[in-house]
């Protein structure tokens, strides 16, 4: 298990944020300006538009998940995963706070950021209890979540398992090269027998 996170650019990078909001146009431009800066891998300015952004956002608002859930992701690349994962699991609390089933898609989402970050930080049994629960409709659950789901039994030694719900996830890929890309991260993984 790797739980090596890619290190912070320079701090020289940094520029202060200001916290005077003028509505949403301005959350927005906020937004947009931390996702580009995170993708261009300036992580330390695009971890403080992030912060800005979730204090913020109106308690509620409906994308405040979506701004958490991107913030940890900087957090987790910056290495520190204690603060990524308080994120992760304060976008999924907000995500049921909303009113939403642990099925709804927005839940899900939400479960699976959490597990994947669990995951990656050697936590196997810790991300497979992140995400909802199984029932007799798993089926027909969304192939990220079964790919969440086979990784961590995987991780648990789960083998058998595993490899059932790796196929099922590549069963419910409908794009060709994305189940390929799928199948090769569970073959290179040891996912699939």
């Amino acid at each position: 298990c790797s739980g090596l996170l890619r290190a912070s650019r320079s701090a020289a990078a940094e520029r202060p944020v200001s916290h005077h909001m003028k509505g949403q146009a301005d959350l927005q431009q906020l937004i947009d300006e931390a996702l580009r800066l995170w993708g261009e891998g300036r992580l330390l300015v695009a971890r403080r538009l992030y912060k800005a952004a979730s204090e913020v956002i109106p308690e509620g608002h409906w994308r405040q998940a979506e701004i958490l859930q991107s913030y940890a992701a900087v957090l987790a690349e910056l290495g520190l995963a204690d603060d990524a994962e308080t994120q992760y699991r304060e976008a999924l609390r907000l995500t049921m706070a909303e009113g939403q089933s642990p099925n709804s898609l927005a839940a899900q989402i939400a479960a699976n950021f959490l597990s994947v970050h669990l995951l990656s930080q050697c936590r196997a049994q810790e991300a497979l209890d992140a995400l909802p629960e199984q029932d007799d409709h798993s089926k027909n659950e969304p192939a990220f979540l079964s790919a969440a789901r086979a990784e961590a039994l995987s991780a648990l030694g789960r083998i058998s398992e595993a490899d059932f719900i790796a196929r099922r996830a590549l069963g419910n890929v409908s794009d060709e090269v994305r189940r390929q890309e799928l199948e090769r991260r569970f073959i290179e993984n040891g996912v699939l027998r």
